[in-house]
């Protein structure tokens, strides 16, 4: 078995992410997310930065043009299965999971009691 470097979306559910994981775990392979700005020094310090967080919001807006939505791979239908919501949104979730990093995982689980996405379109293929 090889250490994984993987690009998002890692999985497409949290139960087959989880399977990679232990897999992973069990020969002692690292299984590696390819979000570059995660593994900048900088990012650990950010992750520390907010005392004692109760809610964070996080906004990312982009104008992609007609070009985007008629050929980036991301507004294919064969591509990432959340579209340009998951790939782009990503983002936002990761800097969520870093803010909370030293909660417990089951706590924040129960702390998520919202996501909103807010204007999004579908391209002609039906791709957020």
């Amino acid at each position: 078995p090889k250490h994984v470097l993987l690009e998002k979306p890692v999985a497409t559910s949290s139960t087959s992410y989880q399977e990679m994981l232990n897999a992973a775990s069990r020969n002692g392979k690292l299984l590696m997310d390819g979000t570059m700005f995660v593994h900048h020094p900088r990012t650990k310090h950010f992750g520390t930065s907010i005392p004692n967080p109760n809610r964070v919001t996080f906004n990312f807006t982009f104008d992609g043009g007609e070009d985007f939505f008629k050929n980036d791979i991301r507004m294919k239908k064969d591509g990432d299965f959340m579209g340009c919501l998951g790939d782009l949104g990503w983002y936002c979730v990761r800097m969520g999971l870093l803010v909370f990093s030293s909660f417990d995982a089951g706590l924040l689980r129960g702390m998520v009691t919202a996501a909103q996405v807010v204007r999004y379109q579908l391209n002609d293929e039906g791709v957020p």
